[in-house]
């Protein structure tokens, strides 16, 4: 049996997390920090997630998966609200009017996210990490763990299997 390579595991602390948000350059960068590292969603995810997809009075917002869709079922799960809830809120309030995607400043074409973010980081005072966007998602999902939440739910949330979580992220 083969065992994933846990050299590159590296764990962003909520001061780090902080940190981040704090040397962004603006509203939708808190966002995408918020997205991947407090609510667990893949890099690309983010630019799935429409206004209409908010929740607001069910305290969730679905998140349409790429990877996961060609498994029925698995399209797209919902993540609580609660842990972004200020960046959404920001980010609606500066979105212009008939706006659709929560994430407005790059596309699905952009895929160089890593160039900016590793200037905030370095903005951060920090030292950059094995895997920029991944450990945001597996620090968020340890997180999660650690704070007693069941693990089918977290990785419900997350969007992987039992399986998963316990051979590549718990």
């Amino acid at each position: 049996m083969s065992r994933p390579n846990r050299v590159r595991d590296y764990f962003v602390t909520s001061e780090m997390t902080a940190k981040l948000i704090d040397a962004a350059p603006d509203t939708q960068w808190n966002l995408i920090i918020a997205l991947w590292r407090l609510a667990g969603l893949r890099k690309m995810e983010i630019f799935g997630i429409t206004w209409a997809d908010v929740l607001w009075d069910q305290g969730r917002f679905r998140v349409r998966s790429p990877k996961t869709a060609q498994h029925e079922g698995r399209e797209s799960r919902m993540v609580p609200i609660s842990p972004v809830l200020s960046y959404l809120e920001a980010a609606f309030n500066e979105a212009e009017e008939g706006t659709e995607q929560v994430v407005t400043r790059y596309s699905t074409n952009n895929f160089n996210l890593h160039k900016p973010f590793l200037q905030i980081i370095k903005n951060a005072g920090l030292q950059p990490w094995p895997k920029l966007i991944q450990n945001l998602k597996a620090s968020c999902e340890t997180e999660w763990l650690d704070s007693e939440m069941p693990a089918h739910v977290v990785a419900a949330w997350i969007g992987h299997s039992v399986k998963v979580q316990n051979d590549s992220y718990a």
